[in-house]
C-alpha cells in the first residue's frame, strides 16, 4: 500500500467515525425529544427536532451543528397553547440542547448557554428525568416571571417567543 493509499484509508476511517458520532448524537436527541414529550405528557406532534444544517443559522440558532465548544447544538421546538388541546394563541419554545458523546453509552447534555451539565446513560430512562425537570422549570419560570423581568428591565436570556 502506498503512503497516499494509507492517507486515503485514514481519511475514510475519519469520515466514518465522524458520521457515526453525528448519527449517535442525533439519535440521542431524537430519544430525548420523545422522552421529553412523554415526560411533559405533551402530544408528540407539539414537539419537533429541528433539521440538521452544516452551519449555524443566525436567525434561528437551534438547528443541528457542531460548535467550536465541541458540543452538537440541536434544536427542539415545543409549541405551547393557551388551551392544551391546541388552537390560538400559541407560543413556541425553541430549546438549544447541547450534546456531547463521552463514551459508548454516556452523553453530556446542557440547555442553551446555561452552565449546568447532565451526564446521561443512553439506555437508562431514569437518568433523563433530572434534565427534563430542569427544562420544565426553565420554561415554567419564563412564563411565570418573564413579564416581570421584562418590565423591571432585568436581563434575561429568555424572551417572549423565547429560546433557551
Amino acid at each position: 500500500m502506498s503512503k497516499f493509499e494509507e492517507l486515503c484509508k485514514a481519511y475514510a476511517t475519519s469520515i466514518n467515525n465522524f458520521s457515526k458520532y453525528r448519527d449517535d448524537c442525533k439519535e440521542f436527541a431524537s430519544n430525548l425529544r420523545e422522552g421529553m414529550s412523554a415526560y411533559f405528557q405533551c402530544p408528540i406532534e407539539f414537539t419537533s427536532l429541528l433539521e440538521e444544517q452544516t452551519q449555524p443559522l443566525h436567525t434561528l440558532t437551534g438547528l443541528m451543528y457542531l460548535g467550536d465548544d465541541t458540543f452538537w447544538h440541536i434544536g427542539i421546538k415545543i409549541t405551547l397553547y393557551k388551551e392544551p388541546k391546541g388552537g390560538l394563541p400559541q407560543d413556541t419554545a425553541l430549546l438549544s440542547i447541547l450534546i456531547k458523546k463521552i463514551d459508548d453509552d454516556y452523553f453530556i447534555v446542557k440547555l442553551g448557554n446555561i452552565k449546568q451539565k447532565f451526564t446521561i446513560h443512553n439506555d437508562k430512562e431514569d437518568e433523563f428525568i433530572d434534565f427534563y425537570d430542569f427544562i420544565f422549570e426553565q420554561i415554567k419560570r419564563h412564563y411565570e416571571e418573564g413579564l416581570k423581568d421584562f418590565l423591571e428591565q432585568n436581563e434575561t436570556s429568555i424572551k417572549i417567543g423565547f429560546q433557551i
